[in-house]
C-alpha cells in the first residue's frame, strides 16, 4: 500500500474539488459576509460558515501557498564556488522549507496556525456582546484554527504567546497535529495506517531525543545569529560539508520512507533529514492531490507544477 494513501484520511473535505487561483485568504473569510460566530467559551470561538466550500477553498489556497514556498526554497541553488565549505545558507534554506511544509501539512487537515488581526477580530467582536453578553472579547495574535462538522465550523483558539514567536509556537503544534494524524489513519479499518503511524511515531521519538521540535528554531537560531556549527567563514570546527547535507535534503522529492531514513551520527546530518523528511511529507500528497483534484485545482496551477 502506498504511504500517501493513509494520508488521504487527512485531508479537509472537499479539498480535491477546490478551484481558481490562490484567492481565499483571512482578509478573505473573516468577515460578517462569510462567518458569524455560533459559540463562545474561555478557550476559543467557533464561527458557522453558511458555505462549508469557502473554508475549504481557505485551507487549500493556503495549503498551496505554503507548499509552494517549502519547494521553491529547495529547488533554490545556494551553492558557492567561491566558498565550496560553506553550509550556513543550506541549512537555513532547509529549516525554511520544513517550516513551510509543516504549514502547509496543518491546512491540508484543516489546521491552520496564523496571525489574526485586529480587523480579522471586528465581526466577532462585534457579535460576540449581542450573542452571548458577558464573554471575552479577542485580540489580535497567533491562533489555531481548526476546521469541524465538515467546514461548516471553524474554532479559533489563541494560542500561548510564553511559548514564543510564530515559529516556536508552529513547532509546539508538531506533537498534536502529528498524534492526531496517527489517531486518524489507524481509527480507519479499511485502510492500513500502520506504517504511516509507525512512521510518524518514529519521527517523533528522534526529535525528542535531539530536544523536541523546539530543536528546529533553537538550531536554525545557533546558525543564523550564534554563526555556530562551522558553518560560515572561516568554518571552524566544521563538522559536515555542503555536499553531504545537499545528499541528504535531496531525499525530499523521494518517497517519505526513504526520507525518513537517517545515516551517521552528525547532529546537521540529522537536522537535514529531519528538515527533507518534513517536506517528503508534503511532497507526497501534493503529488497525490495534484492527481487526484479537477483540472482548476490550486494544486495543479500552482504547487503541483514544482513536484
Amino acid at each position: 500500500m502506498s504511504i500517501t494513501e493513509p494520508m488521504r484520511l487527512l485531508w479537509v473535505d472537499g479539498i480535491t474539488n477546490c478551484k481558481g487561483a490562490r484567492s481565499w485568504t483571512s482578509d478573505k473569510l473573516f468577515n460578517l459576509k462569510n462567518v458569524t460566530v455560533s459559540s463562545v467559551n474561555a478557550d476559543d470561538v467557533c464561527l458557522y460558515l453558511g458555505n462549508a466550500t469557502q473554508s475549504t477553498q481557505y485551507f487549500a489556497h493556503e495549503a498551496d501557498r505554503f507548499a509552494s514556498a517549502a519547494f521553491e526554497t529547495l529547488h533554490t541553488n545556494v551553492k558557492s564556488e567561491s566558498y565550496a565549505r560553506s553550509t550556513g545558507w543550506l541549512l537555513i534554506k532547509a529549516y525554511y522549507a520544513a517550516f513551510f511544509a509543516v504549514h502547509s501539512l496543518m491546512r491540508l487537515h484543516g489546521w491552520a496556525c496564523t496571525r489574526l488581526s485586529s480587523e480579522h477580530l471586528k465581526s466577532i467582536n462585534s457579535e460576540v456582546p449581542l450573542l452571548f453578553p458577558g464573554n471575552r472579547k479577542f485580540t489580535a495574535g497567533l491562533y489555531l484554527i481548526r476546521s469541524e462538522s465538515g467546514g461548516r465550523e471553524l474554532r479559533c483558539s489563541p494560542l500561548d504567546s510564553s511559548k514564543g514567536g510564530s515559529h516556536e509556537i508552529l513547532w509546539s503544534l508538531l506533537h498534536p497535529f502529528f498524534n492526531n494524524a496517527i489517531a486518524v489513519v489507524l481509527s480507519d479499518p479499511n485502510r492500513d495506517g500502520q506504517t504511516f503511524a509507525v512512521m510518524l511515531s518514529d519521527f517523533l521519538n528522534r526529535i525528542d531525543r535531539v530536544g523536541g521540535p523546539k530543536w528546529f528554531t533553537a538550531t536554525r537560531n545557533r546558525l543564523n545569529y550564534a554563526h555556530e556549527y562551522g558553518a560560515w567563514f572561516p568554518y571552524a570546527k566544521s563538522t559536515c560539508d555542503y555536499d553531504r547535507l545537499q545528499t541528504v535534503l535531496a531525499s525530499w522529492s523521494t518517497s517519505p520512507t526513504e526520507a525518513a531514513i537517517v545515516r551517521g551520527d552528525d547532529e546537521l546530518i540529522k537536522f537535514a533529514a529531519a528538515c527533507s523528511f518534513l517536506v517528503s511529507l508534503c511532497c507526497a500528497t501534493v503529488r497525490d492531490l495534484t492527481y487526484r483534484s479537477n483540472p482548476s485545482s490550486p494544486f495543479r496551477k500552482s504547487c503541483g507544477l514544482l513536484v
